[in-house]
């Protein structure tokens, strides 16, 4: 992934596609499990995304902390964007994303704007895992367009004219078709034709 796969660091600046595809995207951060995010990008601050497609992307990830404290994320476009950024006109067709937290088509941990993007024939997987002392948590914060939308300080947060169809999400808790949670403005998004079910017997921790 580009950009730094911790909670920090990570892109800056703009990528525009200029209406391109990336086809095939493949991103598996499962075989060693670490603190770290994943997707086309794994973290980016203050940077602009904007004006591509991905066409058929699968992204696995396993984030293992020593609490459950974390911003990283899993997601075809951003895993994780503690600080603001603007993802623009951005497509996902047919894509697989597997996490244990912030899991999303366009976003999984994002501070800033999603607007004008559309996902397409997605599946969306968040499991519970065992952070440290056989001790199970997560497993949540699962959405078509983003997991989780937090605060920014001083600074806008926008989820806008946003569609996502034909997708199924499976998680513990904290799910929904545009976002599994979050905090800021959420105006003219649709989700049609989509499967949100809630497992709370795989790895359950209770």
């Amino acid at each position: 992934p580009i950009g730094t796969t911790g909670d920090t660091d990570g892109f800056q600046g703009t990528f525009d596609g200029n209406g391109k595809t990336i086809s095939n995207l493949y991103v598996d951060l499962t075989a060693e499990p670490a603190y770290q995010s994943a997707g086309l990008f794994a973290n980016a601050r203050y940077a602009t995304i904007k004006n591509f497609t991905i066409n058929n992307a699968v992204v696995k990830n396993l984030i293992k902390t020593t609490n459950g404290n974390t911003s990283c994320g899993t997601a075809v476009v951003v895993g994780s964007a503690q600080f603001p950024v603007t993802i623009d006109n951005v497509d996902v067709n047919n894509a697989v994303v597997e996490g244990n937290r912030y899991v999303g088509g366009i976003g999984g941990y994002v501070c800033g704007t999603i607007q004008n993007c559309d996902v397409n024939g997605i599946s969306l997987t968040a499991k519970p895992d065992n952070l440290y002392n056989n001790a199970y948590d997560n497993g949540d914060k699962v959405g078509g367009i983003l997991g989780y939308h937090n605060t920014i300080v001083n600074g806008t947060n926008l989820t806008s004219n946003n569609t996502v169809n034909d997708f199924t999400i499976r998680a513990y808790r904290d799910m929904g078709g545009i976002a599994g949670t979050g905090r800021g403005n959420f105006t003219n998004n649709r989700a049609t034709n989509g499967t949100i079910t809630v497992d709370q017997l795989t790895n359950s921790y209770g």
